[in-house]
């Protein structure tokens, strides 16, 4: 009986490790400096609710993986930069790429990218080109990973992206076209108490093994 109770008890652990973590996209912009012809751009098919628009900022553009883009803008003379964060933690420099930058519209433009723990002083990461000639779209976005241990430091909380003046588009919108920033290496800040609960369908399971269990102990009483 104690191998049975076991066994159902590997077997529900086994199912929930499979279940797939939800992605953590950055969801607050701390502030937005727009470049020459900055804009949002609605490519999400409806799923984005936010304002659209050259001369346009809104933040829902850039929180979500939805198809809508803050294009950071850009020309010679003034240049486009965001800062972010995350609201429910930081990112840390853990194994591989530690943030994955998503650009959704136009071409594949680069961008500047600086970290820091206290949004005041930052580090740079360094330079992430594009290549001018991939088309980014909603279906197939440019995806960019980045490691943040060039900067020096083991975490952040805040993170700078400014658009690269070697390879940024200068016609309408202009600059980078930041879609979403998802944290690949993360601490959670706290854990809210509903994550603590076990998936329904793990229950249901583990439940089905204790009630195995009363049977074969009230069919062994009763034989």
């Amino acid at each position: 009986m104690i191998k049975l109770f076991i066994s159902c008890f590997v077997f529900v652990l086994s199912i929930s490790s499979h279940v797939q973590a939800i992605p953590i996209y950055a969801d607050t912009v701390n502030s937005f400096t727009g470049g020459a012809d900055f804009a949002v751009v609605d490519g999400s098919g409806g799923n984005y609710t936010g304002a659209s628009g050259y001369g346009v900022f809104d933040a829902l553009a850039v929180s979500e993986l939805d198809g809508a883009v803050l294009a950071l803008g850009y020309d010679t003379s003034s240049i486009g930069e965001i800062v972010m964060s995350f609201s429910t933690g930081s990112i840390i420099d853990g194994a591989g790429a530690d943030l994955r930058f998503y650009d959704s519209f136009g071409l594949s433009e680069g961008f500047m990218l600086d970290i820091s723990l206290d949004g005041l002083t930052f580090f740079s990461v360094g330079t992430f080109t594009g290549d001018l000639i991939t088309t980014c779209s909603p279906g197939l976005p440019c995806i960019t990973d980045v490691d943040i241990s060039g900067a020096g430091i083991s975490s952040a909380s805040f993170f700078r992206i400014t658009a690269d003046p070697l390879s940024s588009v200068l016609f309408h919108p202009a600059g980078y076209d930041l879609d979403a920033v998802e944290a690949l290496n993360f601490s959670a800040a706290f854990i809210p108490p509903v994550q603590s609960i076990p998936e329904p369908g793990s229950i249901a399971l583990f439940g089905l093994g204790l009630a195995g269990i009363w049977f074969s102990i009230k069919r062994g009483k009763l034989s």
